[in-house]
């Protein structure tokens, strides 16, 4: 579940970051496409943080859940932004992390 909870983190910190004015874009097919549709797309940012707001509630309890969900946020965003600029993460590095992830999750629990 932690790893679910962080995928959407960084679904929705990517989303947001990318809908910003001094946002740098390459030539991506899912960049450009959020910039055009910003405001739909920052909607869509929001419910998916309440959404990953919730998960991680329900997960661990309320208290707990928010304290976890702000540090894997905090995390992310920390990340995210450390990486966009240089467009070291890319997608396909990003969704072998996430595979590996929920993989090494699921075999330990």
């Amino acid at each position: 579940m932690n790893t679910v909870i962080l995928l959407l983190n960084f679904m929705s910190v990517f989303m947001l970051l990318n809908t910003s004015k001094e946002a740098i874009l390459h030539n991506n097919l899912l960049e450009k496409l959020i910039k055009n549709n910003a405001l739909k797309v920052k909607i869509i940012g929001l419910i998916v943080v309440l959404l990953s707001f919730t998960t991680s509630a329900l997960t661990y309890g309320i208290t707990t859940g928010i304290l976890i969900n702000l540090t894997l946020l905090l995390l992310t965003l920390s990340i995210l932004i450390l990486f966009n600029p240089i467009k070291e993460a890319n997608y396909k590095f990003l969704i072998l992390l996430f595979i590996i992830s929920i993989t090494i999750e699921f075999l330990t629990s």
